[in-house]
């Protein structure tokens, strides 16, 4: 994927990876962006239910195959892309290993606001 900067994104990372929607929707669009040459990067895929990549990979290929003609070639490099991070994304630690698994630290807490502007006073002429 391309971002608007012109740069190649570095990863994919999709919340409910195994839920319904991915099953009729995303994995189809996924494989029609790598059908198309329009993936680059690699995805993670991140849900509570507990499996491994190769049963990932089965629920994808299952998932497009009802409704898309798989070719192989192309199937094969959409698998090749996918990761698995199981977690429930009501727990912290699920982003401390999401962000360990990426190589950046979680983002600092932002600033606290600037304190209100005191009154301005002008130099006498």
């Amino acid at each position: 994927m391309v971002d608007g900067g012109g740069g190649a994104s570095d990863l994919l990372v999709i919340f409910g990876i195994t839920g319904d929607l991915a099953r009729k929707m995303t994995f189809r669009a996924l494989y029609r962006l790598e059908r198309h040459q329009l993936l680059d990067c690699p995805i993670l895929g991140v849900a509570s239910d507990d499996m491994s990549v190769g049963q990932l990979v089965k629920w994808a290929r299952e998932s497009i195959g009802r409704t898309e003609k798989i070719d192989d070639a192309v199937f094969d490099r959409l698998a090749g892309r996918l990761s698995y991070l199981h977690g429930d994304v009501t727990d912290s630690q699920l982003y401390d290993s999401l962000a360990e698994l990426i190589g950046s630290p979680p983002p600092p807490p932002p600033p606290p606001p600037p304190p209100p502007p005191g009154p301005v006073v002008l130099p006498a002429r």
